[in-house]
């Protein structure tokens, strides 16, 4: 034994071996054989020859983790890897032993502190000599997204947008409407049922394995303020006030609508509670319109006057309704004088419908005691309608002449109405006859009239009970000389669906014009007679 050989073994029985980097342990670069101390320093000292040294040691990473690479050696059977601290080697160590690729990943999570980082390679080959090589690697420290947008996008709706990080693990997110920390992986994200009202929004990037990330003061911050937002709908315009005629009479209603906030579906109107008697179709205004018309008809059973309906507008989950007013008028135009009267019966007319005819019979031959009566059938189908009417009908002390008749209307259950003399001549007593109004769905008497027949005093006028009836079969005139009055003559305007007298004109020429015109919210009569028009309101 040598006297360095001798000095090696004294220094190392007078203290124990220091623990020192796999590095720094195994080197090539000095040229001679290392002598390494086992624990058991009564063992033999085992001498580890030296190798060539790896090559190509590169390091590339994350704030989180490194990705260690290096050139094949020939020869080599393993490799070793130690990383350490450089400020602190007791710091932040891993280790990776028998590695037989030439890379390895670190990432045990032990690289959350900033600073240089070294990376020391061994190779062992087949011979059993080590050849190492070291470098030092500064991590990179952790980043935050360049910016952080936040927009709002609907009613309570905001969009979270920020730059990608490279090698992010994933972010979170704090603000309003999200829970605190909310994780993700993109780089947008929606954030719903957002209050109204001015919102900061924070995001911050985390790199894994650690996780790593930077200060929460320096995480990027945005505001913004989230106002009402009206969902998309519409408007209706202002309906106006439709006219439609009784009996079949029928109107467009147009309706308009105004889309808000881009509103671009098709709407349905509809009518939810037409009364009796108006029928009501359907419309729908198609997608990107604005106007629509809905078809209204007033039939026979529409009362007169003005009618509130509600209209309903729907489309794209919005609902609309308004209420709106339908104008029910009579057909008007002139008066005219019934046709049918009776002079020596049997007599018969069908009404203009063809639905119904009516018979003047003598009143013994269906048992009546009066002098005729009115029979009642539907048109098509055996059998009478109702009972008989009895009527009278005979001469006047004024020239011997008789007056009486009948007459149809257009519609079918306008009325059937007839006058005549005799027995039930209602007051005042000094009328010849009297005009009974009939309806026909089940034949009767719905109302009178008096009606009086002589030539009056001064000037010598003379007026024959007569029967007209409006255009549209809602109102008739019983017309004759006024028994009573300062006027000669009489014109009873009798309601022909509830045999009513609506009112009376009293006038003293000998002819007169009727007629039913429209006002702007009602109607009227309009009679002219000896120059001079006055106006009867109807209901």
């Amino acid at each position: 034994m040598n006297r360095m050989t001798r000095s090696f073994f004294a220094l190392a029985a007078a203290a124990p071996l220091l623990t020192l980097p796999l590095a720094a342990q195994i080197t090539g670069r000095i040229g001679r054989p290392i002598m390494v101390m086992p624990p058991d320093t009564n063992r033999a000292i085992r001498i580890i020859q030296p190798g060539p040294p790896p090559t190509g040691l590169a390091v590339t990473g994350t704030p989180a983790k490194a990705f260690v690479s290096w050139q094949p050696a020939p020869n080599a059977v393993s490799y070793s890897v130690d990383r350490w601290l450089k400020d602190n080697p007791g710091c932040c160590r891993n280790q990776a032993t028998n590695l037989s690729t030439t890379t390895w990943t670190d990432e045990n999570g032990m690289m959350q502190w900033p600073g240089i980082y070294v990376f020391a390679l061994s190779a062992t080959y087949a011979d059993g000599s080590v050849g190492s090589a070291m470098l030092e690697w500064t991590r990179p420290d952790p980043v935050n997204p360049a910016s952080l947008t936040a927009a709002q996008t609907g009613d309570g709706t905001v969009q979270l947008t920020w730059p990608a990080v490279h090698h992010v693990g994933y972010y979170l997110l704090w603000g309003p409407g999200l829970a605190d920390g909310t994780k993700t992986t993109n780089t947008t994200h929606t954030v719903l049922n957002v209050p109204v009202g001015t919102h900061e929004y924070v995001v911050a990037a985390y790199f894994e394995p650690g996780p790593v990330t930077t200060v929460a003061s320096v995480w990027p911050r945005t505001q913004v303020n989230v106002a009402p937002v009206q969902k998309p709908t519409f408007s209706l315009g202002k309906l106006p006030v439709l006219v439609v005629r009784r009996n079949g009479g029928f109107a467009d209603l147009s309706v308009s609508i105004a889309p808000v906030a881009g509103f671009a579906d098709p709407v349905t109107i509809s009518v939810t509670n037409p009364p009796s008697g108006i029928v009501v179709g359907t419309a729908t205004i198609p997608a990107g319109k604005t106007v629509g018309q809905v078809a209204i008809t007033a039939n026979t059973g529409a009362s007169y006057g003005d009618r509130t309906l509600t209209l309903r507008a729907s489309g794209g989950g919005v609902v609309k309704t308004t209420s709106f007013t339908v104008r029910v008028f009579r057909a008007t135009g002139a008066f005219a004088k019934a046709s049918f009267a009776v002079t020596t019966p049997p007599q018969s007319a069908v009404s203009s419908s063809g639905a119904v005819r009516v018979t003047a019979l003598l009143g013994s031959n269906v048992g009546l005691p009066s002098a005729f009566a009115a029979v009642f059938e539907r048109q098509g189908a055996a059998g009478t309608l109702g009972q008989p009417i009895a009527f009278n009908h005979g001469q006047t002390n004024v020239q011997n002449q008789a007056f009486g008749g009948a007459g149809f209307c257009a519609a079918p259950n306008a009325g059937f109405v007839i006058s005549g003399s005799g027995p039930g001549v209602s007051v005042p007593s000094s009328a010849q006859f009297v005009a009974s109004v009939l309806e026909f769905t089940n034949p009767s008497v719905v109302g009178h009239a008096d009606v009086a027949a002589f030539r009056s005093t001064n000037p010598p006028y003379y007026i024959e009970p007569a029967l007209y009836f409006s255009p549209d079969c809602s109102v008739a005139l019983v017309v004759g000389a006024h028994p009573l009055g300062p006027e000669n003559n009489l014109a009873q305007v009798i309601d022909l669906r509830s045999g009513n007298i609506i009112n009376s004109i009293e006038f003293s020429a000998p002819f007169f014009n009727a007629s039913v015109a429209d006002g702007s919210t009602r109607q009227r009569i309009d009679f002219t007679s000896g120059g001079q028009t006055r106006q009867v309101n109807l209901p």
